[in-house]
């Protein structure tokens, strides 16, 4: 078996690496396992043996050049530095990430029919006002009976319900044209996260 690979690398038969004098390289994932001692002089990716090994070489593990006499040294090379930027003051703290929208747990009372039809599309269609009238799912749960009265809705449609997750920002106070109470709304329809349903007999 021969253990020659990539120009430089000798293959280890006790760890399946390819060593390359400085540093050991993977074959199975294409990179080597320490980044490049040379920092920035040996490429952007530290961990690559070269960019296209077709026609590229990296006899040592420390930089790449492309094949033939490129890889010859020249007297007039630039330093490998020039053009790398280091900033040696305090580091930074990274950047808070936005801030991350509320979610809140609303419910929508519905009837049977209207249930099914929900669980099977995943979505409440807005009906008046193009809009889908809601109550925190955190208060109390309403009877059918009582939901009726607080939402002037017919008996059937306070039957069942659905319980979803909702951002926040989506929540709407309205005034309810029907009949002149403030109410929770989401305008449109509103596509359910996490839901829930609950069908009472």
């Amino acid at each position: 078996d021969n253990p020659l690979r990539f120009q430089g690398q000798y293959f280890d038969p006790e760890s399946g690496l390819h060593y390359n004098r400085h540093r050991y390289y993977n074959p199975d994932v294409g990179r080597y396992l320490t980044p490049d001692p040379v920092k920035l002089a040996g490429g952007i990716n530290a961990y690559q043996y070269v960019p296209n090994p077709t026609g590229w070489v990296d006899p040592l593990g420390l930089s790449v050049c492309p094949g033939g006499d490129g890889c010859k040294p020249s007297h007039n090379a630039e330093s490998p530095t020039k053009h790398t930027k280091a900033d040696n003051g305090e580091p930074t703290l990274p950047a808070h990430a936005s801030k991350q929208e509320t979610i809140v747990r609303v419910r929508h009372y519905t009837s049977r029919a209207g249930s099914k039809g929900i669980e099977k599309t995943g979505v409440i269609l807005a009906q008046d006002n193009n809009r889908v009238y809601l109550e925190p799912a955190k208060s109390k749960v309403l009877s059918p009976r009582d939901a009726q009265e607080k939402y002037q809705i017919d008996k059937s449609k306070g039957r069942d319900y659905i319980e979803t997750d909702v951002h926040k920002s989506q929540l709407e106070l309205v005034k309810n044209p029907r009949y002149s109470t403030m109410e929770l709304t989401i305008k449109g329809n509103l596509t359910l996260n996490n839901p829930t349903f609950t069908r009472r007999k």
